[in-house]
């Protein structure tokens, strides 16, 4: 019970620091994926090997799809 409510008060933090910074959604994107990633891997496998392999798996994949919101279009200069 203890590890679950450390994860949960963990997973809060991005929403607690969110207003005092100007963050991407790249960074967002990140810091959640390797949150949720490192959360599964727990899971999944209760070993601490695992919750870091989910936590890289993760961030890449929460870097990669945040960074996709941040992608703005190119404009023509006219």
């Amino acid at each position: 019970m203890k590890t679950l409510a450390s994860i949960g008060l963990i997973a809060l933090l991005p929403l607690l620091a969110a207003p005092y910074t100007n963050l991407s959604k790249e960074n967002i994107g990140t810091v959640t994926g390797a949150l949720i990633g490192g959360a599964t891997g727990a899971a999944l496998t209760g070993i601490y090997p695992g919750v870091i392999g989910g936590a890289v798996v993760g961030a890449y994949f929460g870097n990669r799809i945040g960074g996709d919101f941040d992608f703005q279009p190119p404009t023509a200069d006219r």
